[in-house]
Protein backbone atom coordinates (compact mmCIF):
# COMPACT_ATOMS: atom_id res chain seq x y z
CA UNK A 1 0.00 0.00 0.00
CA UNK A 2 2.84 2.64 0.66
CA UNK A 3 4.84 2.05 -2.38
CA UNK A 4 1.77 2.56 -4.27
CA UNK A 5 0.83 5.47 -2.65
CA UNK A 6 4.36 6.40 -3.45
CA UNK A 7 4.42 6.09 -7.32
CA UNK A 8 0.82 7.98 -6.97
CA UNK A 9 2.19 11.18 -5.52
CA UNK A 10 5.43 10.70 -7.26
CA UNK A 11 3.64 10.97 -10.56
CA UNK A 12 1.67 13.68 -9.73
CA UNK A 13 5.22 15.82 -9.67
CA UNK A 14 6.39 14.49 -13.03
CA UNK A 15 6.16 16.73 -16.45
CA UNK A 16 3.06 16.60 -18.69
CA UNK A 17 3.27 14.95 -21.51
CA UNK A 18 3.38 16.67 -25.22
CA UNK A 19 0.77 16.36 -26.84
CA UNK A 20 0.93 13.55 -29.56
CA UNK A 21 0.32 13.40 -32.93
CA UNK A 22 -2.86 12.03 -34.42
CA UNK A 23 -4.79 11.23 -37.24
CA UNK A 24 -6.97 15.05 -37.39
CA UNK A 25 -4.01 16.31 -37.70
CA UNK A 26 -1.96 17.40 -40.55
CA UNK A 27 0.45 14.98 -42.21
CA UNK A 28 3.91 16.01 -42.41
CA UNK A 29 5.96 14.99 -45.34
CA UNK A 30 9.09 13.93 -42.87
CA UNK A 31 9.51 13.29 -39.48
CA UNK A 32 12.60 13.27 -37.31
CA UNK A 33 11.89 12.38 -33.38
CA UNK A 34 13.44 10.53 -30.87
CA UNK A 35 11.28 8.37 -28.35
CA UNK A 36 10.80 8.85 -25.91
CA UNK A 37 9.88 11.97 -26.91
CA UNK A 38 8.16 15.57 -25.32
CA UNK A 39 8.47 15.40 -21.64
CA UNK A 40 11.81 17.11 -20.59
CA UNK A 41 10.52 21.01 -22.55
CA UNK A 42 6.93 19.91 -20.75
CA UNK A 43 8.35 20.66 -17.00
CA UNK A 44 8.21 24.50 -17.32
CA UNK A 45 6.09 25.03 -20.27
CA UNK A 46 2.69 26.20 -19.27
CA UNK A 47 -0.84 24.42 -20.72
CA UNK A 48 -1.81 27.07 -23.15
CA UNK A 49 2.18 27.00 -24.82
CA UNK A 50 1.64 22.59 -24.86
CA UNK A 51 -2.31 23.17 -26.22
CA UNK A 52 -1.22 25.46 -29.01
CA UNK A 53 2.28 24.32 -30.14
CA UNK A 54 2.24 21.40 -33.09
CA UNK A 55 2.31 18.22 -32.39
CA UNK A 56 5.30 15.85 -31.58
CA UNK A 57 5.98 12.44 -32.34
CA UNK A 58 7.43 10.88 -28.74
CA UNK A 59 5.58 7.84 -28.82
CA UNK A 60 5.81 4.74 -31.58
CA UNK A 61 2.32 4.82 -31.83
CA UNK A 62 2.20 7.66 -32.66
CA UNK A 63 4.64 7.67 -35.40
CA UNK A 64 3.26 4.43 -36.77
CA UNK A 65 -0.45 6.29 -36.91
CA UNK A 66 1.11 9.21 -39.35
CA UNK A 67 2.91 6.33 -41.26
CA UNK A 68 -0.59 4.12 -42.24
CA UNK A 69 -2.46 7.34 -42.29
CA UNK A 70 0.21 10.24 -44.62
CA UNK A 71 1.06 8.88 -48.14
CA UNK A 72 3.31 11.67 -48.51
CA UNK A 73 5.68 11.06 -45.61
CA UNK A 74 9.11 10.05 -47.64
CA UNK A 75 11.84 10.53 -45.00
CA UNK A 76 11.77 9.21 -41.35
CA UNK A 77 14.46 9.55 -38.74
CA UNK A 78 13.99 7.27 -35.83
CA UNK A 79 15.76 7.16 -32.39
CA UNK A 80 14.38 4.99 -29.70
CA UNK A 81 15.91 4.54 -26.71
CA UNK A 82 16.67 5.00 -22.82
CA UNK A 83 16.41 8.45 -21.69
CA UNK A 84 17.86 8.95 -18.45
CA UNK A 85 17.38 5.98 -15.96
CA UNK A 86 13.14 5.73 -16.56
CA UNK A 87 12.03 7.73 -19.85
CA UNK A 88 11.11 3.87 -21.33
CA UNK A 89 9.80 4.16 -24.66
CA UNK A 90 6.40 2.80 -25.18
CA UNK A 91 7.64 -0.05 -28.00
CA UNK A 92 10.99 -0.52 -29.58
CA UNK A 93 9.49 -1.21 -32.56
CA UNK A 94 5.79 -0.33 -35.03
CA UNK A 95 3.36 -1.98 -33.59
CA UNK A 96 1.88 -4.02 -36.71
CA UNK A 97 -1.04 -5.61 -37.62
CA UNK A 98 0.40 -9.47 -37.19
CA UNK A 99 -2.60 -10.75 -39.59
CA UNK A 100 -0.93 -8.12 -42.42
CA UNK A 101 -2.78 -5.55 -44.57
CA UNK A 102 -1.04 -2.76 -43.22
CA UNK A 103 0.07 -0.26 -45.58
CA UNK A 104 3.04 2.39 -45.39
CA UNK A 105 4.21 4.68 -48.40
CA UNK A 106 7.48 4.33 -50.17
CA UNK A 107 10.11 6.07 -48.00
CA UNK A 108 13.09 7.90 -49.67
CA UNK A 109 15.13 8.28 -46.85
CA UNK A 110 14.82 5.97 -43.59
CA UNK A 111 17.90 5.98 -40.59
CA UNK A 112 16.71 4.39 -37.59
CA UNK A 113 18.83 4.17 -34.22
CA UNK A 114 18.14 1.72 -31.66
CA UNK A 115 14.73 -0.45 -33.75
CA UNK A 116 14.41 -3.64 -32.69
CA UNK A 117 14.02 -5.58 -36.20
CA UNK A 118 13.96 -9.20 -34.37
CA UNK A 119 11.52 -9.58 -32.31
CA UNK A 120 8.62 -11.85 -33.12
CA UNK A 121 5.21 -10.07 -31.91
CA UNK A 122 3.78 -14.51 -31.07
CA UNK A 123 6.81 -15.19 -28.87
CA UNK A 124 5.70 -14.68 -25.49
CA UNK A 125 2.09 -14.31 -25.30
CA UNK A 126 0.70 -17.41 -23.88
CA UNK A 127 0.00 -18.32 -20.20
CA UNK A 128 3.42 -20.82 -19.81
CA UNK A 129 5.43 -17.76 -20.71
CA UNK A 130 4.52 -15.53 -17.92
CA UNK A 131 6.54 -15.40 -15.42
CA UNK A 132 4.71 -12.43 -13.71
CA UNK A 133 2.08 -14.65 -12.24
CA UNK A 134 4.02 -17.84 -11.55
CA UNK A 135 2.36 -19.57 -8.49
CA UNK A 136 -0.15 -17.83 -8.01
CA UNK A 137 -3.95 -19.13 -8.05
CA UNK A 138 -5.14 -20.32 -11.97
CA UNK A 139 -8.21 -18.50 -11.72
CA UNK A 140 -5.86 -15.57 -10.46
CA UNK A 141 -3.67 -15.83 -13.44
CA UNK A 142 -5.92 -16.83 -16.20
CA UNK A 143 -7.79 -13.12 -15.46
CA UNK A 144 -4.33 -11.21 -15.66
CA UNK A 145 -3.66 -12.63 -18.63
CA UNK A 146 -6.66 -11.58 -19.86
CA UNK A 147 -6.23 -8.38 -18.88
CA UNK A 148 -2.44 -8.02 -19.86
CA UNK A 149 -4.16 -8.41 -23.46
CA UNK A 150 -2.11 -11.38 -24.19
CA UNK A 151 -4.71 -13.81 -24.16
CA UNK A 152 -6.38 -12.36 -26.89
CA UNK A 153 -3.01 -11.86 -29.07
CA UNK A 154 -2.30 -15.28 -27.99
CA UNK A 155 -5.53 -16.96 -30.05
CA UNK A 156 -5.02 -14.46 -33.00
CA UNK A 157 -1.46 -15.99 -33.42
CA UNK A 158 -2.78 -19.48 -33.27
CA UNK A 159 -5.60 -18.52 -35.72
CA UNK A 160 -2.41 -17.62 -38.18
CA UNK A 161 -0.91 -19.77 -40.17
CA UNK A 162 2.49 -20.98 -39.23
CA UNK A 163 4.50 -18.71 -42.04
CA UNK A 164 2.63 -15.65 -40.92
CA UNK A 165 2.74 -16.69 -37.35
CA UNK A 166 6.95 -16.82 -37.13
CA UNK A 167 7.33 -13.19 -38.75
CA UNK A 168 9.57 -10.80 -37.45
CA UNK A 169 8.61 -7.38 -36.82
CA UNK A 170 11.24 -6.43 -39.92
CA UNK A 171 9.39 -9.67 -42.26
CA UNK A 172 5.80 -7.49 -41.14
CA UNK A 173 7.60 -4.14 -42.13
CA UNK A 174 8.76 -5.31 -45.31
CA UNK A 175 5.33 -6.93 -45.93
CA UNK A 176 3.72 -3.10 -45.12
CA UNK A 177 6.48 -1.36 -47.45
CA UNK A 178 8.06 -0.98 -50.91
CA UNK A 179 11.63 -0.91 -49.54
CA UNK A 180 12.86 -0.69 -53.30
CA UNK A 181 12.06 3.31 -53.28
CA UNK A 182 14.79 3.75 -50.40
CA UNK A 183 17.40 5.62 -51.24
CA UNK A 184 19.28 6.81 -48.50
CA UNK A 185 19.66 4.63 -45.55
CA UNK A 186 21.52 5.00 -42.24
CA UNK A 187 21.32 2.05 -39.22
CA UNK A 188 22.73 3.30 -35.66
CA UNK A 189 23.16 0.23 -33.30
CA UNK A 190 19.76 -1.55 -34.13
CA UNK A 191 18.87 -4.55 -31.72
CA UNK A 192 18.58 -7.16 -34.60
CA UNK A 193 20.53 -5.03 -37.09
CA UNK A 194 22.56 -8.56 -38.22
CA UNK A 195 19.08 -9.85 -38.85
CA UNK A 196 18.45 -6.70 -41.19
CA UNK A 197 21.19 -7.20 -42.91
CA UNK A 198 20.61 -11.00 -43.62
CA UNK A 199 17.15 -10.02 -45.11
CA UNK A 200 17.31 -6.58 -46.22
CA UNK A 201 20.07 -6.20 -49.34
CA UNK A 202 17.14 -7.60 -52.07
CA UNK A 203 15.25 -5.19 -51.14
CA UNK A 204 16.42 -2.20 -51.50
CA UNK A 205 16.75 -1.28 -55.21
CA UNK A 206 17.30 2.37 -55.19
CA UNK A 207 19.79 2.17 -52.58
CA UNK A 208 22.11 5.28 -52.98
CA UNK A 209 23.98 6.40 -49.46
CA UNK A 210 24.01 4.44 -46.65
CA UNK A 211 25.31 5.29 -43.07
CA UNK A 212 25.99 2.37 -40.67
CA UNK A 213 27.47 2.71 -37.13
CA UNK A 214 28.50 -0.31 -34.94
CA UNK A 215 29.26 -3.59 -35.10
CA UNK A 216 30.63 -6.76 -33.79
CA UNK A 217 34.57 -6.94 -34.92
CA UNK A 218 34.93 -10.50 -36.53
CA UNK A 219 31.75 -11.40 -36.01
CA UNK A 220 29.17 -9.22 -37.94
CA UNK A 221 27.67 -9.59 -41.51
CA UNK A 222 28.36 -6.27 -42.01
CA UNK A 223 30.09 -6.53 -45.42
CA UNK A 224 28.66 -9.27 -46.73
CA UNK A 225 25.17 -6.82 -46.00
CA UNK A 226 27.19 -4.34 -48.46
CA UNK A 227 28.78 -6.68 -50.94
CA UNK A 228 25.30 -8.05 -51.17
CA UNK A 229 23.55 -4.75 -52.52
CA UNK A 230 23.52 -4.33 -56.29
CA UNK A 231 26.97 -3.80 -57.43
CA UNK A 232 28.43 -0.15 -58.04
CA UNK A 233 25.75 0.93 -56.64
CA UNK A 234 26.61 3.15 -53.62
CA UNK A 235 27.53 6.48 -54.24
CA UNK A 236 27.86 7.63 -50.50
CA UNK A 237 29.39 4.94 -47.68
CA UNK A 238 29.79 5.76 -44.17
CA UNK A 239 30.37 2.67 -41.67
CA UNK A 240 31.23 3.92 -37.96
CA UNK A 241 32.67 1.22 -35.54
CA UNK A 242 33.03 -2.56 -35.74
CA UNK A 243 34.57 -2.87 -39.60
CA UNK A 244 38.61 -4.40 -39.69
CA UNK A 245 40.91 -3.30 -41.78
CA UNK A 246 41.09 -5.69 -44.26
CA UNK A 247 37.32 -4.91 -45.24
CA UNK A 248 38.22 -2.06 -47.37
CA UNK A 249 39.16 -3.76 -50.39
CA UNK A 250 35.94 -6.21 -50.08
CA UNK A 251 33.44 -3.10 -50.29
CA UNK A 252 35.99 -0.82 -52.76
CA UNK A 253 36.06 -4.27 -54.63
CA UNK A 254 31.87 -4.32 -55.01
CA UNK A 255 31.53 -0.22 -55.23
CA UNK A 256 34.73 1.13 -56.01
CA UNK A 257 33.86 2.54 -59.45
CA UNK A 258 30.40 4.20 -58.28
CA UNK A 259 31.60 5.43 -54.79
CA UNK A 260 32.20 9.42 -54.48
CA UNK A 261 31.93 10.11 -50.65
CA UNK A 262 33.36 7.43 -48.30
CA UNK A 263 33.87 7.78 -44.34
CA UNK A 264 35.00 4.52 -42.66
CA UNK A 265 36.27 5.41 -39.49
CA UNK A 266 36.34 4.41 -35.43
CA UNK A 267 35.60 6.98 -32.73
CA UNK A 268 38.43 7.11 -30.31
CA UNK A 269 37.97 5.73 -26.71
CA UNK A 270 41.00 6.25 -24.06
CA UNK A 271 41.50 2.30 -23.53
CA UNK A 272 43.13 1.12 -26.69
CA UNK A 273 44.71 2.60 -29.52
CA UNK A 274 42.13 3.36 -32.65
CA UNK A 275 42.75 1.23 -35.68
CA UNK A 276 44.05 2.99 -39.23
CA UNK A 277 44.54 1.06 -42.33
CA UNK A 278 47.95 0.33 -43.72
CA UNK A 279 49.78 1.92 -46.48
CA UNK A 280 48.74 -0.78 -48.94
CA UNK A 281 45.09 -0.69 -48.23
CA UNK A 282 45.25 2.89 -48.64
CA UNK A 283 46.97 2.66 -52.32
CA UNK A 284 43.66 1.08 -53.30
CA UNK A 285 41.63 3.80 -53.04
CA UNK A 286 43.59 5.82 -56.36
CA UNK A 287 43.32 1.86 -57.65
CA UNK A 288 39.82 1.28 -57.44
CA UNK A 289 37.63 4.33 -56.80
CA UNK A 290 38.14 6.21 -59.26
CA UNK A 291 35.43 8.96 -58.83
CA UNK A 292 35.76 9.53 -54.71
CA UNK A 293 35.90 12.46 -54.12
CA UNK A 294 35.37 12.73 -50.29
CA UNK A 295 37.28 10.62 -47.56
CA UNK A 296 36.94 10.24 -43.76
CA UNK A 297 39.46 8.24 -41.85
CA UNK A 298 41.33 7.14 -38.69
CA UNK A 299 45.36 8.48 -39.09
CA UNK A 300 47.68 7.33 -36.46
CA UNK A 301 50.76 9.10 -35.01
CA UNK A 302 53.03 8.87 -32.54
CA UNK A 303 55.54 11.90 -31.99
CA UNK A 304 55.79 12.42 -35.71
CA UNK A 305 53.26 12.91 -38.86
CA UNK A 306 52.79 9.80 -41.08
CA UNK A 307 53.97 11.67 -44.36
CA UNK A 308 53.84 8.81 -45.95
CA UNK A 309 50.32 8.02 -45.84
CA UNK A 310 49.34 10.87 -46.62
CA UNK A 311 50.97 11.55 -49.98
CA UNK A 312 49.36 8.15 -50.82
CA UNK A 313 45.90 9.70 -49.63
CA UNK A 314 46.59 12.59 -51.79
CA UNK A 315 47.37 10.17 -54.97
CA UNK A 316 44.17 9.62 -55.27
CA UNK A 317 43.01 12.31 -58.54
CA UNK A 318 39.37 13.04 -58.41
CA UNK A 319 39.86 13.33 -54.21
CA UNK A 320 38.95 17.22 -53.46
CA UNK A 321 38.13 17.38 -48.96
CA UNK A 322 39.73 14.90 -46.96
CA UNK A 323 38.64 14.25 -42.88
CA UNK A 324 41.62 13.28 -40.71
CA UNK A 325 40.55 11.69 -37.58
CA UNK A 326 43.49 11.22 -34.92
CA UNK A 327 43.48 10.13 -31.33
CA UNK A 328 44.04 12.83 -28.95
CA UNK A 329 44.81 9.92 -26.00
CA UNK A 330 48.80 9.39 -25.46
CA UNK A 331 50.16 5.75 -24.95
CA UNK A 332 51.12 6.48 -21.54
CA UNK A 333 47.88 7.89 -20.24
CA UNK A 334 45.73 4.34 -22.09
CA UNK A 335 47.76 2.89 -19.54
CA UNK A 336 46.42 4.19 -16.22
CA UNK A 337 43.30 3.10 -14.76
CA UNK A 338 40.04 4.07 -15.80
CA UNK A 339 39.89 7.68 -14.91
CA UNK A 340 37.35 8.39 -11.94
CA UNK A 341 37.01 4.57 -10.95
CA UNK A 342 38.10 3.07 -7.73
CA UNK A 343 41.39 1.77 -9.10
CA UNK A 344 42.33 4.69 -10.41
CA UNK A 345 42.26 6.31 -7.06
CA UNK A 346 44.10 4.10 -5.72
CA UNK A 347 46.90 4.03 -7.83
CA UNK A 348 47.54 8.12 -7.78
CA UNK A 349 47.25 7.03 -3.73
CA UNK A 350 50.27 5.35 -3.70
CA UNK A 351 52.43 7.51 -5.92
CA UNK A 352 51.48 9.64 -3.11
CA UNK A 353 52.31 8.02 -0.06
CA UNK A 354 55.75 7.43 -1.91
CA UNK A 355 56.39 10.86 -2.16
CA UNK A 356 56.35 10.17 -5.99
CA UNK A 357 55.61 12.39 -9.49
CA UNK A 358 52.27 10.80 -10.69
CA UNK A 359 53.67 9.65 -14.44
CA UNK A 360 52.00 10.98 -17.10
CA UNK A 361 50.22 14.34 -16.09
CA UNK A 362 49.64 17.93 -17.79
CA UNK A 363 50.85 17.67 -21.37
CA UNK A 364 52.15 14.09 -21.72
CA UNK A 365 48.33 12.80 -21.66
CA UNK A 366 47.93 13.61 -25.36
CA UNK A 367 49.68 12.67 -28.50
CA UNK A 368 51.63 14.46 -30.62
CA UNK A 369 52.30 16.20 -32.66
CA UNK A 370 49.36 18.49 -30.87
CA UNK A 371 47.24 19.95 -33.60
CA UNK A 372 46.87 23.30 -34.00
CA UNK A 373 47.14 26.02 -36.99
CA UNK A 374 50.68 25.34 -37.80
CA UNK A 375 50.80 21.70 -37.73
CA UNK A 376 48.05 21.74 -39.60
CA UNK A 377 49.04 23.57 -42.35
CA UNK A 378 52.22 21.69 -42.38
CA UNK A 379 50.10 18.16 -43.43
CA UNK A 380 47.74 20.70 -45.70
CA UNK A 381 50.33 21.71 -47.39
CA UNK A 382 52.29 18.73 -47.74
CA UNK A 383 49.09 17.05 -48.94
CA UNK A 384 48.26 19.66 -51.81
CA UNK A 385 52.19 19.58 -52.99
CA UNK A 386 51.50 15.41 -53.54
CA UNK A 387 48.34 15.78 -55.16
CA UNK A 388 47.70 14.53 -58.69
CA UNK A 389 44.51 15.29 -60.39
CA UNK A 390 41.75 17.78 -59.02
CA UNK A 391 43.29 20.24 -56.22
CA UNK A 392 42.78 19.40 -52.84
CA UNK A 393 40.09 21.97 -51.45
CA UNK A 394 39.96 21.35 -48.05
CA UNK A 395 41.17 19.06 -44.85
CA UNK A 396 39.29 19.09 -42.03
CA UNK A 397 41.20 17.32 -38.45
CA UNK A 398 39.23 15.98 -35.89
CA UNK A 399 40.73 14.96 -32.50
CA UNK A 400 39.34 13.52 -29.48
CA UNK A 401 36.31 12.98 -28.33
CA UNK A 402 33.26 13.69 -30.84
CA UNK A 403 30.89 11.55 -29.82
CA UNK A 404 27.15 12.52 -28.45
CA UNK A 405 26.63 13.41 -25.18
CA UNK A 406 25.18 10.86 -22.97
CA UNK A 407 21.92 10.71 -22.04
CA UNK A 408 21.35 7.04 -20.80
CA UNK A 409 21.14 6.11 -17.23
CA UNK A 410 24.20 7.37 -14.45
CA UNK A 411 27.50 6.16 -15.74
CA UNK A 412 30.82 6.87 -15.11
CA UNK A 413 32.27 9.39 -17.83
CA UNK A 414 35.96 8.49 -19.42
CA UNK A 415 38.59 10.61 -19.23
CA UNK A 416 38.24 11.05 -22.88
CA UNK A 417 35.04 12.72 -23.03
CA UNK A 418 34.47 16.31 -24.15
CA UNK A 419 38.32 16.43 -25.11
CA UNK A 420 38.61 17.42 -28.45
CA UNK A 421 39.56 20.01 -31.37
CA UNK A 422 38.70 21.21 -34.68
CA UNK A 423 40.94 22.36 -37.08
CA UNK A 424 39.71 23.60 -40.21
CA UNK A 425 42.14 23.72 -43.62
CA UNK A 426 40.84 25.30 -46.76
CA UNK A 427 41.36 27.26 -50.09
CA UNK A 428 38.05 27.91 -50.38
CA UNK A 429 37.01 31.74 -50.72
CA UNK A 430 40.83 32.64 -49.47
CA UNK A 431 43.29 34.51 -51.75
CA UNK A 432 47.11 34.08 -51.59
CA UNK A 433 48.52 35.30 -48.36
CA UNK A 434 45.53 34.15 -45.72
CA UNK A 435 45.57 31.98 -43.49
CA UNK A 436 44.54 28.70 -45.30
CA UNK A 437 44.19 26.84 -41.32
CA UNK A 438 42.16 27.91 -38.83
CA UNK A 439 41.21 25.92 -34.93
CA UNK A 440 37.44 25.98 -34.61
CA UNK A 441 37.29 24.12 -31.41
CA UNK A 442 39.24 23.38 -28.49
CA UNK A 443 42.62 25.34 -29.20
CA UNK A 444 45.35 24.60 -26.69
CA UNK A 445 43.11 21.46 -25.54
CA UNK A 446 46.68 20.58 -24.24
CA UNK A 447 47.15 23.44 -21.87
CA UNK A 448 43.87 23.02 -20.28
CA UNK A 449 43.42 22.77 -16.56
CA UNK A 450 43.02 18.68 -15.38
CA UNK A 451 39.49 17.97 -14.77
CA UNK A 452 40.32 16.60 -11.06
CA UNK A 453 42.59 18.60 -8.66
CA UNK A 454 45.46 17.22 -6.03
CA UNK A 455 43.27 18.99 -3.57
CA UNK A 456 40.06 17.46 -4.92
CA UNK A 457 41.26 14.11 -4.82
CA UNK A 458 42.66 14.41 -1.25
CA UNK A 459 38.70 15.64 -0.40
CA UNK A 460 38.12 12.08 -2.26
CA UNK A 461 40.47 10.45 0.34
CA UNK A 462 39.55 12.04 3.13
CA UNK A 463 35.88 11.01 2.59
CA UNK A 464 36.88 7.79 2.30
CA UNK A 465 35.94 7.17 -1.40
CA UNK A 466 39.15 5.60 -2.45
CA UNK A 467 38.04 2.30 -0.32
Amino acid sequence: MLLELFFLVSAAFLPTNARQWSTSDQCPTSIRTTVPGGHYDDRYTDSETRRTRPPNFGTMRSVHSALLKCPNLTSLDLRVTLLGCSEWPDLWNFPFNVEGGDRYPPLKKLRLEGYSFDEQPGRGVGLKNSDEFYGAWLPERLFDWWRSGNMQKYFQYKSLSAEQRDKTNLELWFDAMDWSQIETLGLLDNRGQHHFMDKAPRYLKSLRSLEIWGGWRGSNNTVAFVTNLEPNSLTNLTWIGGWETNDLQSILESHGQSLQHLEIRDPENDRQLTQAFEKDQLLLLSQIAPSLKHLSLNIRRNGTWPFESFSIIASSPSLETVDLWLDITSDCQRQKPQMYSVAYMKWEREFRERNESIPCQGEDRFQQPFLNESSALEVFKHMRNAKSGEQLRKVTFWAGDWSRSWDGPIYIEPWIEGRSAKVVCTTEGMVEGEAWCTVEDGGGYWKNRARWSEEELEEFDRLDLMT
